[in-house]
């Protein structure tokens, strides 16, 4: 059969008139990355052209990502830009300061004594084997034999977990969810033991409001029974899902804040420090644009957002001695294109660099737990 490609070329051209006219913007969103250092290209393999390349994508679900293009409507106001690991639908301008944890509460949980000291209760978890397919795609990012390691998969057929369960003592907000008391507005800490180790393997805290549905969820991965990072998946108060890795203490003695990262679809970088010596409960977050332009979130304290800000790159120079300064400069704001200091723009880089690296790497399952604490309660 003859194809006419007179009435292909008029087709394309009437569906590209149809895209043009409409009220769309084409938005690519994407990060570009080289996760390739000079050094190190692959394990026993030769480093090749295309290990200099940059890749742009976004994640897609956790651990998964791909080059992507969006049309959005022109009025449609994001936080950043486009923020990746937020609501999808209808996004909103609003946006939270989010306090950086720390792992304070987790020091002194080890083993099971510990547990039952602290008031944890042991429970049996049964997982489908549709279950378990489902939490290692959660934790995409992990190979098969982290994956099984994380869960201590030694036999294939496992089925039944031993966890331990803790609610707050004297809490008295609660929803009746099948003929069962299920406390809400509070932390609900499962723990799950290395059975070989007999360590704490991770801790999960959950979170439910009135209406039963998870608005907080907390991944602590523990080593060698010791709390080692925490990333969280949560609901801001606008209603905006947020998927943040809490990075610990970073900085000089003065200086030390808790630290804490999120990305945005666009390659926004989110840095948020927490104050909490001395009695202090300070928070800030500023923003990094990927065209290196900084921004400081007005919602959070303005002295912990510009130490944020620093952190990002938005530093004054000494023009003198092309030296740091040290302290925070609104004239560092600027994008990469109109800033006369290459020192400048190049750290910019190395810290999204650097950030993407966090970001990808982290275990963020988003709010929904590897153990359902509405069927332990």
């Amino acid at each position: 059969m003859a194809v006419n490609i007179s009435e292909i070329d008029k087709s394309i051209d009437v569906a590209q008139a149809i895209l043009d006219a409409a009220p769309v913007d084409v938005v690519p969103v994407s990060h570009s990355f080289n996760y390739f250092s000079k050094q190190r290209a692959r394990p026993n393999k030769e480093r090749t052209e295309a290990d200099e390349e940059n890749e742009h994508v976004i994640f897609t679900n956790p651990g998964q990502a791909r080059s992507v293009e969006m049309r959005l409507p022109p009025a449609d106001l994001r936080i950043g830009a486009h923020p990746q690991h937020n609501s999808p639908g209808s996004y909103r301008s609003n946006f939270e300061t989010i306090p950086s944890l720390t792992l304070d509460d987790y020091q002194n949980i080890h083993t099971y004594l510990c547990l039952e000291e602290n008031g944890y209760i042991p429970k049996v978890a049964c997982l489908t084997r549709k279950h378990i397919d489902r939490v290692a795609h959660q934790f995409a990012n992990l190979s098969h034999r982290c994956f099984r390691d994380m869960m201590c998969l030694v036999d294939e057929a496992k089925r039944d977990f031993d966890v331990w369960l803790k609610v707050p003592e004297g809490h008295t907000e609660f929803v009746n969810y099948r003929d069962k008391e299920i406390p809400v507005n509070c932390d609900i800490d499962i723990a799950y033991i290395n059975p070989r180790l007999q360590l704490i393997q991770y801790i999960q805290t959950v979170r439910y409001d009135s209406d039963l549905k998870i608005v907080d969820l907390r991944h602590v991965v523990f080593e060698a029974g010791l709390p080692l990072v925490a990333n969280q998946s949560c609901f801001d108060k606008f209603g905006n899902l947020r998927n943040i890795a809490h990075v610990g203490v970073t900085g000089s003695e003065s200086n030390a804040f808790q630290n804490s990262l999120e990305r945005l679809d666009d390659g926004t970088i989110i840095w948020t420090s927490s104050d909490f010596k001395d009695g202090q409960k300070l928070n800030g977050a500023a923003i990094l644009r990927e065209n290196g332009h900084v921004i400081l979130l007005e919602d959070g304290d303005k002295t912990m957002a510009e130490f944020s800000a620093r952190n990002l790159g938005a530093e004054g120079i000494n023009a003198k001695t092309l030296a740091w300064t040290g302290n925070y400069s609104a004239d560092a704001c600027l994008a990469e294109t109109e800033d006369k200091y290459i020192v400048r723009t190049e750290y910019k880089e190395a810290v999204r660099k650097q950030v993407y690296q966090i970001v990808d790497g982290a275990c963020i399952p988003g709010p929904e737990p590897i153990f359902d604490p509405l069927r332990l309660l």
